[in-house]
């Protein structure tokens, strides 16, 4: 699969068009970092219809989505062309109608937005109070649903087609075809009225409607020419950027423009005027477009360009005037994920930049939501190599053809070997020797307690989560629904219950251990059991509250942790400067205990269950019902973010969370290929090679252990 690397060689800016690779499609720009680029269905089967509703917005059907934007209440929103309708996803990914009955008419205002009609609406925006804007296009019409009450209204024309009313209030003009609104700097509402050829706006304490730009004749649009009297030609889509410039896309225009509203003058920026595809990157004002119907603009000051009738995403450079080509092949069709150069696109219309940068396209014909997602790295590429977990049920064979039953743990002793203990599935513990061949060495498949002070073999442990390395070289197993830490003794044989620490059998699986991990320098062992975290002495086997007490809530920033409520503390590890981090099950986030003893979260501050921030502030990223967790050389936190069949990183120095495994699609393809690549299936494990720093992972329900291997084709 191919995939879009950009990495800051300034020197060979110019040089980008210049050459094409085979193997990887690489655009050299004068970025601040790197970055890869993926696209991924985000709504829809790519069947036409409507179907789905409380249900998966993956599984539902869509008809003919237009414009796309987050909501306030950080869900995504969407406008259906020939389906007449609004809909919203939710963070946990399910749809619902808002408005529309799925009839193309006139009707409902005054009454509930979700029994209305529409008439082919093209975008939707929300203004600063949170209520809903639609532009209703061959109703002539911009609509405004109230979200506390839901009733739908008219805001501006009057329904006929036509151009006139400046001057007076919005309700009385008349707009042919409206295409696109947008919000400006000053809460004012701006409308393409593309028919007529002119950008209108409304100003919103008085409602009352005026010009802003054209003549309401087509007409070229030069470089630099005043505001005031200058026609244009299809004014089609447009945004505003931080400094209050209008970026408009003409769609008869086949260019792009900049409108510096301080200063009163129009900048030309992308596309010749002629009309046709550019199949390779170049400056932007040298490149040919084809029916440009979106634009947004992103926090760094790019242009994001919707070109319709080449079915391709493109991203304009504000600071080379470079055009980039973001997605789309040049040819309609419908797929596939994953290389945003490969996926072929069905004349998108809409487009929306969210905070963290991904992009999210209302790709029409195809009859989805896509969303092309950043991922800003260093120098770090890697490939998954399967470790154990085959076909064959038998043990003392290689370990990748052994079969494993829900494998949940994994650690390395002091000789590199590596340890696995499997879930309720299996209750064994498993070695992987120098040989590469898998051993039981503990417990059997049936679950119970026993075993105490006998050999391995004949112990029993029930429903064991995770296994942590003791100083003296037993293996620590967290025997979650026993209550009890047990400890196997390999040179002996012999398995025990570490004193200090138990939970009746009634409260196990409530609270019993599901996470161990010893610290760096050997002399504790911190323990998660949904409720708090301890840490029990491994001399004395004294037992010390780090964080919890009892209750389940969020904790507050700043508090003591040990003062604190938790929400569900599945996993705990300390890093090497005296925090000790703790991740929450369903709380859906990472806390940090500082060494002062105060508590505040660093992963997901609403706690919202989602998939979202990958690349953006650690803070604003959501999770979904995270399991374990592990600290690499750099303090960095590696995440199992199992319901999201992810694992990904967060960086206390920079404060940004990133995908570094999985697609966020449930499977088990991508064996060899790149880990953005590889699919997982509730990753519920992760530890690092005590040597060669390499990630190995417990794709637990693909009954596998994978590891990242660096993988030097990628390195810039």
């Amino acid at each position: 699969m191919h995939r879009i690397v950009m990495h800051s060689v300034a020197i060979l800016v110019l040089c980008c068009n210049l050459f094409s690779d085979t193997t990887t499609a690489w655009l050299l720009t004068a970025s601040c970092a790197n970055e890869i680029w993926t696209i991924e269905t985000f709504a829809g089967t790519g069947v036409q219809g409507f179907e789905g509703d409380g249900g998966p917005a993956k599984k539902a059907m869509l008809d003919n989505p237009f414009g796309v934007i987050r909501g306030p209440d950080g869900a995504i929103w969407f406008c259906e062309y020939t389906g007449q309708r609004i809909r919203r996803i939710d963070a946990n990914g399910m749809i619902t109608t808002i408005a529309g009955n799925g009839k193309k008419g006139f009707t409902g205002d005054g009454g509930p937005a979700i029994e209305a009609t529409f008439n082919l609406p093209h975008e939707i925006r929300f203004d600063k109070a949170g209520d809903l804007f639609v532009v209703d296009m061959m109703n002539h019409v911009v609509r405004k649903i109230e979200m506390k009450t839901g009733v739908i209204r008219t805001v501006a024309g009057t329904g006929q087609s036509g151009f006139s009313g400046d001057g007076d209030l919005a309700t009385k003009a008349q707009l042919k075809q409206p295409h696109s609104i947008q919000f400006g700097p000053e809460g004012d509402l701006w409308i393409c009225d593309i028919g007529n050829h002119v950008i209108r706006r409304v100003h919103t304490p008085t409602g009352v409607i005026s010009t802003f730009a054209g003549t309401g004749i087509p007409g070229a649009t030069p470089d630099g020419s005043a505001i005031a009297g200058t026609p244009l030609k299809g004014p089609r889509s447009m945004d505003f950027d931080r400094d209050g410039n209008l970026w408009l896309a003409t769609r008869e225009g086949n260019q792009l423009f900049r409108f510096d509203i301080k200063n009163q003058y129009i900048s030309h920026l992308a596309g010749t005027g002629g009309k046709g595809f550019s199949s390779k990157n170049g400056p932007a004002k040298q490149l040919t477009l084809n029916g440009p119907k979106g634009v947004a603009v992103d926090k760094e000051g790019n242009a994001w360009l919707v070109d319709s009738e080449s079915s391709t995403i493109w991203r304009y450079r504000s600071d080379t005037g470079m055009l980039e080509r973001m997605a789309g092949t040049g040819e309609k069709g419908d797929g596939p994920d994953g290389d945003p150069l490969d996926c072929r696109l069905a004349r998108p219309h809409g487009i929306f930049v969210d905070a963290d940068g991904s992009v999210f396209i209302g790709d029409s014909e195809s009859h989805r939501i896509r969303v092309l997602r950043r991922h800003r790295t260093t120098k770090e590429r890697y490939r998954v190599q399967l470790v154990a977990g085959g076909e064959r049920d038998q043990v003392n064979i290689p370990a990748a053809q052994s079969r494993l039953r829900e494998p949940f743990g994994t650690s390395f002793d002091g000789e590199g070997s590596l340890w696995i203990v499997e879930m309720a599935s299996g209750n064994r513990l498993l070695k992987i020797d120098s040989n590469g061949n898998l051993q039981h060495m503990a417990g059997q498949n049936k679950a119970g307690f026993s075993g105490d002070h006998g050999n391995g073999l004949s112990a029993q442990f029930n429903g064991p989560h995770n296994i942590a390395m003791h100083p003296q070289g037993m293996i620590l197993i967290a025997d979650t629904w026993n209550g009890r830490i047990r400890q196997f003794d390999p040179i002996r044989n012999l398995v025990s219950s570490l004193a200090g620490y138990e939970v009746s059998l009634e409260s196990a699986k409530k609270s019993g251990p599901y996470c161990v991990t010893v610290s760096f320098d050997g002399r504790e062992v911190f323990v998660a059991d949904l409720l708090r975290v301890f840490a029990v002495d491994l001399e004395t086997h004294t037992i010390r509250n780090v964080a919890g007490n009892g209750e389940k809530g969020v904790p507050k920033d700043g508090a003591m942790a040990v003062a604190s409520p938790l929400v569900d503390p599945r996993a705990a590890a300390p890093d090497r400067l005296g925090n000790v981090y703790i991740l929450e099950r369903n709380g859906h986030a990472l806390r940090v205990v500082e060494p002062t003893g105060k508590i505040r979260t660093v992963v997901n501050a609403l706690g919202k269950k989602g998939n979202s921030g990958d690349g953006g502030p650690a803070l604003a990223a959501t999770m979904n019902g995270p399991k374990h967790l592990a600290i690499d050389t750099w303090n960095r936190v590696v995440i199992a973010d199992a319901e999201n069949h992810l694992v990904r990183r967060y960086d206390p120095a920079t404060g940004v969370i990133e995908r570094i495994a999985g697609t966020g699609e449930k499977g088990a393809s991508g064996i060899g290929k790149s880990s953005w690549e590889c699919q997982l299936a509730r990753p519920h494990g992760v530890a690092f090679h005590p040597t060669t720093g390499e990630l190995y992972i417990t794709d637990s329900y693909n009954d596998r252990i994978l590891r990242l291997v660096s993988d030097k084709e990628f390195t810039p």
